[in-house]
């Protein structure tokens, strides 16, 4: 029994590696720190490597599972941030949560749905998985939240834009001083509903053809790691009412349609990103966070960040 469970050949061995793997994910889990994770990791290159593995579970699988990984190092992160001590304005967050997410919401959002998608696996390594998953749901609402709230306070202070881009200004403060010089042509696609997580896998699908890659021309005084600023939507959000701001004077008439109304807690009914707003002028004023039901604002009001322009040159 006991050279069965230790066999990289034999079913006993593949049963005994997923069971340690399970293990010592909830052990990190329970105790996130860099040799805990280090620890399930090893244990899941233990597991990738037994004979049956890619045999009986296949690539697609052995990927999905893969992704454990970033998220255990996403949440390491978090662990290690979560001391520090946060200073500005009640804006301040939507400008901060919308960098992070830009520059890797979409690689979080990959995992998620590709171990969501896992199929096949053991009941222990399902379970723990699913424990994992569980915890990082619980941050990225958090997450959502915080930016729901100084979103509002961001609209209200009349849209600082030092760190981030409105989306009515794309065309002014990235567009245009891209196109100054002689040699660059731009495309510039719009596609309705691609989420972040969409956008770089398929920058990564393009950079494996090893034919194009991400720019290095940089909006002028960004010190980002991408090449422009996260770009920040007007709220609500629809293509109807989005696609005009990023594209000025556009001759389409079926994106001149009357922006979507909104309906206030008062009853009453508005329009526009200053209605979503004023409902939440008092805590922005005062600086205090509460806690308003705005748990999809991320998507709705539009914490979407400039997608990585791709070309063939530099």
């Amino acid at each position: 029994a006991a050279l069965a469970a230790g066999s990289a050949w034999l079913p006993g061995g593949l049963v005994t590696r997923e069971a340690t793997f399970a293990r010592l994910l909830d052990g990190f889990l329970v105790a996130p720190s860099p040799d805990t994770l280090a620890s399930a990791l090893a244990a899941h290159e233990s597991l990738a490597a037994h004979r049956l593995d890619l045999v009986s579970r296949g690539s697609d699988h052995v990927e999905r599972r893969r992704m454990v990984g970033r998220l255990g190092t996403w949440l390491l992160g978090r662990e290690a941030a979560a001391a520090a001590i946060s200073f500005g304005t009640a804006w301040q967050p939507a400008v901060d949560l919308a960098r992070q997410y830009a520059e890797e919401g979409g690689y979080l959002d990959w995992a998620r749905q590709a171990s969501r998608g896992l199929r096949g696996a053991s009941a222990p390594v399902e379970t723990a998985i699913k424990r994992l998953l569980a915890h990082v749901d619980e941050e990225t609402r958090d997450d959502d939240r915080r930016f729901a709230e100084a979103y509002v306070c961001w609209l209200d202070a009349g849209k600082p834009s030092n760190e981030v881009v409105p989306i009515e200004h794309v065309t002014r403060r990235i567009v245009g001083p891209f196109l100054r010089g002689n040699h660059r042509k731009l495309l510039l696609v719009l596609m309705d509903g691609m989420s972040q997580a969409t956008a770089v896998q398929l920058l990564h699908r393009l950079r494996e053809q090893r034919r194009w890659g991400p720019i290095a021309w940089r909006v002028d005084g960004w010190q980002g790691r991408l090449p422009v600023p996260p770009v920040l939507a007007i709220a609500p959000t629809s293509p109807s009412s989005a696609e005009p701001r990023c594209l000025p004077g556009c001759p389409n008439p079926s994106l001149a349609t009357k922006p979507p109304t909104v309906t206030t807690r008062a009853g009453q009914e508005s329009t526009g990103p200053r209605a979503f707003s004023a409902r939440h002028r008092t805590m922005c004023s005062s600086g205090e966070t509460s806690r308003p039901d705005m748990s999809s604002a991320r998507k709705s009001a539009g914490r979407s960040a400039a997608k990585t322009v791709s070309s063939r040159s530099s």
